[in-house]
């Protein structure tokens, strides 16, 4: 009796200090998850703590639960993978008259598809005082992915539960091969951006891109395989550096030890080269994904002489959209430069803002064409009512009036010498375009209309395209049409006549040669 009222004023006096010596571990700090976890099967315990006598060093009171959580935990797949995840809880053995509390089992719950399920585990425990460690080890061959686990500590009058741990597992490493960086648009003006994106081979890699450089501009990572880059709008738009193809951005991303390389076009516009009297139409697919664009932007073609000084479009240019259209291109372009800028306004608050967009300042190139004569008639005269001409005509006083011939052929769509169709062709940007017709001589005899003199000339008149040309037969190139731009396709008409001189003609079959020149013009 005395004995047991000698332990219990003991005790007391140990609860008394209890306040002042309580040295439980506090509870281990638990990591946010990187992914959203299940709610736990059971709320988790408070930590474990334990204390001891002052002076003797001899536990003396303590609560049951763990003082370290099982760990999360990462590992490589493999058939044979098997982790082990340690924890510890208070241990308390028996003292005297007061029963102990040892960790009896550790139990594992893992969350599949919705559920906790009981799960096989290993558990190796070691027992001291005032903590026991516990080990489980979870089932080999753990599939790829996150699993979330629950351990249940047991004693034999009392359970405590873990945090919600989780085994990450990621699938074998495969080292890549190859290293492929496509930009989602090769060519952009300057001020704008394009995402890059690196590829591995094989498709499975599981190399981690390490590094990102570009030679131009700036690099925002948005994640290991796709990057954004952006380029600085010019301090000027005639910047001499601009004159130019475009600049190249090269890019490179590397990977297990390789290296992939692409580049991007800064400036978004290459130089045009057209033959004379064509018509330029031009529209850059840089200008079909502008950035941050508010309303209508509006675009504007410039053109440029050698010394960067700006110049004016040809008429009928379109310079306002974002396809450049230059009808009938001279020589005076050849040479010369061209650029387009880009610009919308923003507007925040009271104060509006212009954004400028610039391509580089490429160069153009005009093939000058020669003219080109590819049709001229045979041209048949008669009398007004389509008869031939007699001796008994041309006896008279006045002279004779042959008129142009119909004929039932069509053949203007052809290229053709000498043609029965009456039809005239002539090709190119720049040309004249002159006919000699020599006098009249008969075909069996080579004399001259009217005698053995060249003076019996005819005159001429060309009906073409709406104008009456004279022209004498005098066997002197004399001009039809001059400086003309556009290729000629006409049909000489019924107002192409000949006149004659009357005078002694001898029965037969005349002809008078025609010989047509084209030539460049203006010379």
């Amino acid at each position: 009796m005395n004995r047991l009222l000698k332990w219990l004023l003991l005790l007391g006096f140990f609860l008394g200090v209890a306040q002042l010596l309580d040295t439980s571990t506090p509870p281990t700090p638990v990591l946010a998850e990187t992914r959203a976890a299940p709610a736990p099967q059971y709320p988790q315990s408070d930590p474990g703590s334990y204390g001891y006598i002052p002076l003797v060093n001899v536990l003396w009171v303590s609560n049951t639960g763990l003082t370290a959580q099982p760990a999360d935990t990462a590992v490589v797949y493999g058939a044979n993978t098997r982790v082990t995840v340690p924890m510890t809880a208070v241990n308390q053995n028996g003292w005297f008259i007061f029963t102990g509390n040892k960790i009896s089992s550790v139990s594992v719950n893992e969350y599949v598809n919705g559920s906790w399920q009981a799960v096989n585990v290993g558990t190796s425990i070691s027992h001291s005082e005032p903590t026991s460690s516990a080990d489980v080890t979870l089932p080999a061959g753990l599939s790829v992915g996150t699993h979330y686990y629950q351990a249940t500590v047991h004693y034999p009058n009392d359970v405590r539960y873990s945090r919600v741990f989780t085994v990450n597992v990621a699938p074998q490493a495969v080292p890549a091969t190859a290293i492929t960086l496509s930009p989602q648009y090769p060519s952009i003006l300057w001020g704008e951006s394009t995402q890059v994106k690196a590829t591995l081979t094989p498709e499975n890699a599981t190399t981690p891109i390490n590094n990102w450089t570009t030679s131009l501009g700036s690099l925002d990572r948005t994640d290991s395989s796709l990057v954004n880059l952006t380029t600085t709008v010019p301090a000027s738009a005639t910047d001499a550096s601009l004159k130019n193809e475009g600049t190249a951005a090269t890019l490179h991303a590397t990977s297990n030890g390789l290296t992939g390389t692409t580049q991007v076009t800064v400036g978004g516009i290459t130089s045009q080269t057209l033959n004379e009297g064509a018509t330029l139409s031009y529209h850059p697919t840089a200008l079909d994904h502008l950035t941050g664009v508010v309303g209508t932007p509006t675009y504007t073609w410039h053109l440029y002489n050698a010394n960067n000084q700006e110049q004016s479009w040809p008429d009928q240019s379109v310079t306002n959209k974002p396809t450049l259209t230059v009808p009938n291109a001279s020589m005076a372009l050849d040479g010369m430069y061209f650029q387009v800028t880009v610009s919308w306004q923003v507007t925040s608050g009271s104060n509006t803002t212009t954004i400028n967009r610039y391509s580089n300042i490429a160069q153009l190139h005009v093939n000058q064409q020669s003219a080109q004569l590819i049709a001229v008639p045979n041209m048949m005269f008669a009398k007004a009512d389509g008869q031939d001409p007699t001796v008994e005509d041309f006896a008279g006083t006045t002279p004779v009036v042959l008129r142009l011939k119909n004929t039932s052929q069509n053949q203007t769509s052809q290229a053709y010498d000498g043609n029965n169709a009456n039809f005239l062709s002539v090709k190119g940007p720049q040309w004249s375009l002159a006919v000699a017709f020599n006098p009249f001589r008969q075909t069996a005899s080579n004399a001259f209309l009217g005698g053995q003199t060249s003076t019996a000339i005819g005159q001429f008149n060309l009906g073409l395209n709406g104008q009456n040309i004279a022209i004498t037969g005098d066997g002197n190139n004399q001009p039809v049409l001059t400086n003309q731009t556009r290729d000629l396709n006409a049909t000489l008409n019924t107002n192409t006549t000949v006149t004659l001189p009357n005078g002694a003609v001898k029965r037969g079959t005349y002809q008078s040669i025609a010989t047509w020149t084209v030539t460049r013009a203006p010379q």
